[in-house]
């Protein structure tokens, strides 16, 4: 054996199973297959989104043939280099330790982990500026290197060289984990990637335990998610409406009065037609606590709801100055969300972020990572490379997966249980808990509503 663990004295058909101490434990209803078959030298690994699989065989012996249905590639493993493409595929080679094997990867403008910017402050190169992975810069950067992830979006078969990465399209909350393993299986790390979905896992469902059961006993808020993208708003995806769910919310409804159908996810209001506007408005007043992806443009978030000075105190956020945003953690410049890198992966840190705003009593002291107080007027924070440790940056050292102590009990005796800090009688008695008299909203909320609105 090599230091790659690469066969000797191969012989096909010689009944050794070359991963016989390192497969995959895929979880029912996973979008990553993983099948070991008898000849004990490959294996196949199978991206249900993309509907593409990639026949790895061991290094050392021969590749196989006539494999059926054709795979998108045939790739020697472990690999021990690899292009990037897209920053959500970092923060999955960080936690299999494979950081090192990283050849290019998105400019550190777009960058929001301190490992990653010493890695490119070190001379880590960029990758193409290019989307098209068919054009000559792209394939001669790929030729340099084992293989390249490149993002569902913009993939066009280009051979070997190419892995399509499709964890951020995966709709599942707890699906997204799952990719760890189907990236694990290039480097022969299926056992890592199997604790790390297993940790991630199981920090998710006790978070998700404990809010339901806040959920019960103090009562679930209405939520919204949605984004402003000029002129049409987008409902959150189904995943957000997820995580909403499993952190002790309720879907804000369509009609007044929060009466009739939930919201639908992913469903688009053009706000220059007057019935979609009206609709969002309502839906607005109805939402007790908002969260949107980034409101780095605050004067656009909330244009859409048609609020005026008279209308905007019956608006429940500025009652409860529940407005957050998926854009606390960033790059150096705060223009690109660790939301959509690390967030990806760590399900978990997600929930548990969403939980602390949503049941305050399950977490109080808690603190987030990638959810900022727009009301408040948290600032963003900007990822450095001078965070990022010397054991943390240590070739082939995984990142530590951040873990999410269980909580144990309710804090529901504590002010922890008053959920809207400012909001009246009427709305915290609708959740069966401790009411507190009707407050006027901050100078602070009132400025930020007020600009927001265009007031």
């Amino acid at each position: 054996m090599t230091s790659r663990n690469c066969a000797t004295n191969y012989v096909a058909g010689g009944g050794v199973d070359y991963f016989a101490n390192n497969k995959a434990t895929t979880r029912t209803g996973s979008k990553v297959s993983i099948t070991y078959p008898a000849a004990g030298n490959y294996k196949v690994v199978t991206d249900n989104i993309s509907n593409l699989s990639y026949v790895l065989y061991q290094c050392g012996t021969t590749p196989p043939t006539g494999i059926t249905p054709a795979p998108a590639a045939t790739i020697e493993v472990p690999i021990q280099s690899i292009g990037t493409s897209d920053t959500t595929q970092l923060g999955y080679l960080e936690l299999l330790g494979a950081r090192s094997s990283i050849q290019f990867s998105p400019d550190s403008t777009l960058i929001t982990s301190p490992c990653m910017l010493r890695a490119k402050a070190a001379g880590l190169a960029d990758a193409p500026a290019s989307y098209n992975q068919t054009d000559a810069t792209w394939v001669a950067k790929a030729a340099t290197v084992n293989m390249t992830l490149i993002d569902p979006a913009t993939y066009v078969p280009a051979g070997d060289k190419f892995v399509v990465f499709p964890a951020s399209s995966d709709v599942s909350a707890l699906g997204r984990p799952d990719w760890l393993q189907f990236l694990a299986a290039f480097y022969n790390q299926e056992t890592l990637a199997n604790a790390l979905v297993a940790n991630i896992t199981s920090d998710y469902n006790c978070v998700k335990t404990a809010a339901a059961a806040s959920a019960s006993a103090l009562g679930s808020p209405n939520a919204l998610w949605a984004d402003y993208y000029s002129p049409t708003v987008y409902i959150g995806s189904s995943y957000l409406y997820t995580y909403l769910a499993d952190a002790g919310a309720a879907a804000s409804q369509i009609s007044a009065a929060n009466t009739g159908a939930a919201v639908t996810p992913s469903t688009a209001y053009n706000i220059s037609v007057a019935a979609d506007k009206t609709t969002l408005s309502t839906i607005f007043t109805n939402a007790e606590i908002y969260f949107s992806a980034s409101l780095s443009g605050e004067s656009d978030l909330y244009s859409w709801a048609g609020a005026s000075a008279t209308t905007l105190k019956n608006y429940n956020v500025t009652r409860t100055g529940e407005v957050w945003a998926a854009d606390k953690s960033t790059d150096p410049l705060k223009s690109a969300d660790d939301f959509y890198a690390s967030g990806i992966v760590d399900a978990h840190i997600v929930l548990a972020d969403m939980a602390s705003i949503i049941q305050p009593a399950l977490l109080p002291g808690y603190t987030r990572t990638y959810f900022r107080d727009v009301a408040s007027g948290e600032a963003k924070v900007a990822a450095s490379a001078s965070s990022c440790t010397d054991a943390e940056y240590a070739a082939g050292a995984p990142l530590p997966l951040p873990r999410v102590t269980c909580p144990s009990a309710l804090t529901a005796t504590s002010a922890n249980a008053i959920l809207w800090n400012g909001a009246g009688a009427a709305t915290l008695s609708s959740f069966g808990m401790q009411t507190v008299p009707e407050v006027a909203p901050t100078l602070a909320l009132v400025a930020v509503l007020s600009a927001m609105f265009l007031l």
